[in-house]
């Protein structure tokens, strides 16, 4: 009975190491949508609803044991997107960031009136280096970032679209 118990007591606790492995995932997906849209004749709302930008976010790291992420995002207007995040990691990782913009009614070729105003910054802290990128533009944009850290990670991501 005494060796069931500790078999028992064993196999509990090599199941509770297995389901507590460090492992962490963010995947965030973004697409900003428009409304109105150009035909060449006039004004109509197609369906789906017309791309105007799409942000992407994804961060790897198999051995963390500890993180922080926190965002604040502002969505809901035709056209518009507003997101500050900050993310922390105590262990080696990939991140990637990548921000895609560009102008459905471009005031040059239809009856737009504003192209799409876009800004992205990506700031990188590791315990040895520090990296920003920082990008803004009208019309279109298509910007990726890709940092690998070997210890632990903080990134902060200011993404404004018009």
């Amino acid at each position: 009975m005494k060796k069931i118990i500790i078999g028992m007591m064993s196999l509990l606790l090599v199941v509770g190491l297995v389901s507590a492995s460090p492992n962490f995932w963010l995947e965030k997906n973004v697409a900003v949508t428009g409304d109105w849209v150009w035909d060449g004749n006039s004004w109509t709302k197609p369906t789906p609803k017309p791309i105007t930008a799409t942000y992407y976010n994804s961060v790897v790291s198999p051995n963390a044991l500890f993180l922080g992420y926190d965002e604040n995002e502002v969505i809901g207007n035709a056209w518009e997107y507003r997101l500050n995040s900050n993310l922390y990691l105590d262990d080696s990782s990939r991140a990637t960031t990548n921000l895609w913009v560009t102008t459905i009614n471009p005031p040059t070729t239809t009856q737009g009136i504003a192209w799409t105003d876009y800004r992205l910054e990506n700031e990188n802290y590791g315990e040895f280096s520090m990296t920003s990128l920082k990008v803004s533009g009208t019309g279109y944009g298509s910007i990726t970032s890709n940092v690998f850290s070997f210890g632990e990670l903080y990134q902060n991501n200011l993404v404004r679209i018009n």
